[in-house]
């Protein structure tokens, strides 16, 4: 993607963000097409909950101004968007391109946003802790919040057995040892169910060393804040 265009990108956006309130711009950075998914946890449900996004596009997605939910990028998406859609990372069981009422199926890279009006204090996370697909980067428009990246392709680092394969034998997503094992030593449950005792694996160390604030395991505080009010753009590539 040319600097140029990411510029171009963002002043668009922020004119777009100040006159219509609470937007979270979705763009595809990569060279793949990508299909953004949308769920609401909290507050008035956004739409659309499904979105196609070829290479250097964008999508403009109005949110309330109280709002908590999850956005994420499924990849590998093949079939009828209305009877019989189906990906091969962050699929949501829909079998629709929108994903209606439905969370991602891990692995898939999330985003988190709990949003709130100007005058209280919005938190964001991205949350790995069950898996990922693409790298993503969260930028608030307030510019003094902090920026969280996760920018390195990590899907030829995931270990073999908790890899997600494509049809032509190619690593593009990674489960987390929790979601895949159910075991209380990876999932910090049972007798491991506090920070002193839930231990890292060779998946968190490799977050841990690659992308430090992201969300790794049930224990993992990286989650930020930014005032009230303010808009995002979320980067997938």
């Amino acid at each position: 993607m040319s600097l140029g265009f990411i510029c171009f990108t963002i002043f668009l956006s922020i004119l777009f963000a100040y006159a219509s309130g609470a937007t979270v711009t979705i763009i595809n950075g990569g060279d793949e097409t990508i299909w953004p998914a949308v769920y609401t946890e909290k507050g008035d449900t956004v739409n659309p909950t499904g979105i196609k996004l070829d290479s250097d596009q964008q999508y403009d997605l109005t949110v309330p101004d109280s709002w908590s939910g999850t956005i994420w990028a499924r990849t590998g998406c093949t079939g009828d968007p209305n009877s019989d859609f189906h990906c091969e990372v962050g699929d949501c069981g829909t079998k629709k391109m929108e994903c209606l009422e439905s969370k991602p199926q891990p692995p898939a890279t999330q985003v988190k946003l709990n949003l709130v009006p100007k005058g209280g204090s919005s938190s964001y996370e991205v949350d790995m802790k069950d898996g990922f697909g693409v790298s993503v980067t969260v930028t608030p428009f307030e510019t003094s919040c902090q920026k969280v990246m996760c920018i390195q392709n990590l899907d030829d680092d995931c270990p073999n057995w908790l890899a997600v394969y494509s049809s032509e034998g190619r690593k593009i997503g990674c489960k987390s040892p929790c979601f895949f094992t159910k075991e209380p030593k990876y999932c910090c449950t049972g007798e491991f169910a506090s920070p002193q005792k839930c231990d890292n694996n060779q998946y968190t160390e490799l977050l841990d060393n690659k992308c430090p604030d992201v969300v790794s395991n049930a224990f993992d505080g990286s989650h930020f804040t930014c005032s009230g009010g303010t808009s995002f753009f979320i980067l997938f590539n």
